[in-house]
């Protein structure tokens, strides 16, 4: 006899005590499931899904793989195929299952039979071993080999999508110190808790793994340089703050690399060097700071450590040349002063910039021999201008680890027979991460010298505002992440005025650096902002072009 189906009871009936789900579908629709079928998905009823297409049952992802595996079942290219899917239930969850295919009879026409075996607690000890071997256990972030199972994931995804993200590398300063007077117990909790505030800065997408004892590495996907670099302040300022492990204060500081698929590099290799590089700038630079990875020749550690040996060359060779920017006066017009910069022409590369060099001198020591070459030729310049202009020159925070610099500087100007009223030097906030007491000092003696001081790139760090009422500086120059997009940006609006307002208060003159447009101009002048500095009136100039610069303003 047989059922509604048309099916023979008694085979209906044995089909219906087979543990594992089965079912027939003709022309991709299912005419046929089991008891085990039905259960898997959720319900009791043929009916639910008789004449529904297997399709609406399989994962999305998955549906191609099904398809071309029915496919051979059909054209009888291949006798049974086995193959793993995720089940869509009734409900919409995802059941993962062991399919099998393969061809067989229903009511005397040719069908497709499919079992299925529920393996979802095999996946699910796949899944737990997995984690155990991707994730540290002392912080629960993911470890060295998880971390970089998600950058290829990452530069694969962001290769198909044409899309770029970031890598950071992150280093907590002196942590092996810091393990050992505390004690590797609560070096242990520290580091919990080091991590647990590392993922409150980040959103849902980012990814967070600990990659060494005292190294940390964070995927951001989709976000621009502007993002990037608040981001890295936002890390900087937080994880400086005290933590508090058993009635003890742990004060820590952190150094981070800075590097982006595809610019910095176009595989996992590539992007780790170069954030290696760029986390080793930042060491170098005083710590407790970011860089970014140089671009275009640092590609590799073989070729940093490379241009590191040619720079001792390019010193003796005179490959260093200066150019010069005026800072003018937005009300006046007149020069307030000049700003000297460095420039690299490299027999074999050509025009090398300083973000692409001066981290390599920190870092090898030649960066005194550098600023001392620069200052030198500064005042060589200086000699040929009218009487009253001032002249500029950017010192590394190396230099202000000894007081060798106030020395040196009153030797130069001595040789050279310059007013030191003539000379101003830019210093940067990363001067006060390492020891701010001395540099303190080391600036107020060459301010009582005579020297000018111009806080340069003021707002990108938080140390800037803690320390500038304890030195005597005379010029603030607000850096021109907040000046690009002060026309479209209020908040970048409002920082600037604060700034104008704040350095008002101070009695200082405030720079605005890298003004490009007259809509710029003139908003910062209706601001009060004091002077600008950028191409809106010129692009650094050769020492030649300078003159006739100066000569057509006179």
């Amino acid at each position: 006899p047989k059922g509604a189906s048309g099916m023979n009871i008694k085979h209906k009936d044995f089909l219906n005590t087979i543990p594992y789900g089965m079912a027939h579908f003709f022309d991709n629709k299912i005419v046929f499931a089991n008891r085990a079928f039905l259960r898997l998905i959720g319900t009791k009823k043929i009916a639910v899904i008789q004449n529904q297409s297997i399709e609406t049952l399989i994962h999305p992802d998955d549906r191609a793989i099904v398809a071309n595996c029915v496919s051979n079942i059909v054209s009888k290219k291949k006798r049974f195929l086995k193959t793993n899917v995720r089940l869509i239930c009734l409900d919409g969850n995802a059941v993962h299952v062991e399919m099998t295919l393969k061809s067989a009879v229903h009511e005397e026409v040719g069908v497709v039979q499919v079992f299925l075996h529920d393996i979802s607690q095999v996946k699910k000890l796949e899944s737990d071993a997995q984690l155990f071997l991707d994730y540290d256990a002392r912080t629960g972030l993911l470890n060295r080999d998880g971390f970089r199972h998600q950058l290829n994931h990452c530069i694969a995804q962001a290769r198909s999508r044409k899309r770029r993200f970031t890598l950071f590398y992150l280093d907590i300063d002196h942590f092996k110190l810091t393990n050992e007077s505390l004690g590797f117990e609560v070096g242990d909790h520290f580091l919990q808790l080091f991590a647990e505030r590392l993922k409150a800065n980040l959103r849902k997408e980012d990814i967070a793994a600990r990659i060494g004892s005292d190294q940390f590495a964070i995927i951001l996907n989709d976000v621009n340089r502007r993002t990037c670099i608040e981001m890295a302040n936002m890390m900087l300022s937080s994880l400086s703050h005290i933590f508090i492990i058993k009635n003890k204060k742990i004060y820590v500081t952190v150094s981070i690399g800075i590097c982006s698929y595809p610019t910095d590099g176009a595989d996992s290799d590539t992007l780790l060097k170069n954030a290696d590089i760029a986390l080793y700038h930042a060491k170098q630079s005083g710590r407790h700071c970011y860089q970014f990875a140089v671009s275009g020749v640092i590609q590799t550690v073989q070729s940093f450590w490379r241009l590191a040996g040619e720079l001792q060359e390019a010193l003796i060779k005179n490959q260093f040349y200066l150019v010069y920017q005026p800072v003018i006066n937005i009300k006046t017009n007149k020069i307030i002063y000049i700003e000297t910069l460095i420039r690299w022409h490299h027999p074999k590369h050509g025009l090398i910039m300083p973000n692409d060099f001066i981290p390599i001198t920190e870092g090898n020591g030649l960066i005194a021999r550098i600023d001392q070459w620069v200052l030198r030729e500064t005042c060589q310049f200086c000699k040929n201008l009218a009487e009253g202009i001032v002249v500029s020159v950017n010192c590394s925070p190396v230099d202000f680890q000894s007081s060798y610099i106030v020395n040196a500087v009153r030797e130069i100007l001595k040789q050279q027979c310059v007013s030191p009223q003539r000379i101003c030097i830019e210093i940067t906030e990363r001067l006060f991460f390492k020891d701010a007491k001395l540099v303190i000092k080391l600036l107020n003696r060459l301010s009582r010298f005579g020297v000018k001081i111009a806080l340069d790139d003021f707002g990108m760090h938080y140390a800037s505002f803690q320390y500038l009422k304890l030195f005597h500086c005379r010029y603030i120059k607000i850096d021109q992440y907040y000046i690009t997009n002060i026309t479209s940006s209020r908040n970048d609006l409002e920082i600037v005025k604060a700034i104008v307002t704040m350095g008002h208060s101070l009695k200082k003159i405030v720079i605005a650096e890298g003004v490009e447009n007259r809509e710029q101009f003139d908003l910062l002048k209706q601001i009060g902002c004091d002077a600008i500095q950028g191409y809106f009136y010129t692009k650094p100039l050769s020492q030649e072009k300078m003159m006739k610069f100066l000569k057509k303003r006179r």
